[in-house]
């Protein structure tokens, strides 16, 4: 692509590298404790390792002319990369109990996500007058998020055939690290709206 915009060459300069692993640890274990409580807990780790780079080279010069590339700065529109190793802890303890003909299911579970990462201080941040790429906002270390979420479940018959559940509980879900991490620290945007 050229400075004022417009791409020729017929030839897509811009190249993406995307690779994420994970270490997953997992603990779970099952206890009929008496007659009438089965207790389960639960434990799982998961640190992440996510690589990314995204590459444009520009081009300067006249169309007519054999184009004259660059690789942009690292951090700026055109040269984006970072490696990120953003952890999930989770922990569950649940109790069934079994009372005649009616079962109840009470637990907890802890969730816990830390994107180790920076975030902008002001993320409607412009872009930097300068050079019209860089971000002009200051970062800081992300904070980690938990949340406790509580669930309830009763089940009873209804008929011979029949069972009615009734649940309660409160799930939380990471949203996909593309919205964590990816470009966020880059906005094309120049100026406010």
């Amino acid at each position: 692509m050229s400075l004022n915009g417009f791409v020729f060459g017929g030839t897509n300069d811009s190249r993406k590298r995307r690779e994420l692993s994970t270490l997953l640890t997992k603990f779970d274990i099952t206890s009929q404790i008496d007659n009438f409580n089965l207790m389960k807990f639960g434990l799982e780790f998961r640190r992440h390792t996510l690589d990314f780079q995204s590459l444009s080279t520009i081009s300067r010069g006249p169309v007519s002319q054999p184009p004259q590339l660059e690789i942009p700065a690292r951090n700026t529109a055109g040269n984006n990369a970072y490696v990120q190793h953003p952890i999930e802890l989770s922990t569950y303890l649940q109790d069934k109990i079994e009372l005649n003909e009616i079962i109840l299911n009470a637990g907890v579970r802890f969730d816990y996500w830390d994107a180790a990462s920076d975030v902008l201080v002001d993320p409607e941040a412009v872009t930097n007058e300068t050079d019209g790429i860089r971000i002009s906002s200051p970062r800081v270390e992300s904070d980690p998020q938990y949340q406790f979420s509580p669930r309830f479940g009763i089940a009873f018959p209804i008929s011979s055939k029949g069972v009615l559940h009734i649940s309660y509980g409160h799930f939380f879900q990471v949203p996909p690290f593309f919205f964590h991490l990816h470009e966020f620290r880059i906005r094309d945007r120049v100026g406010r709206s």
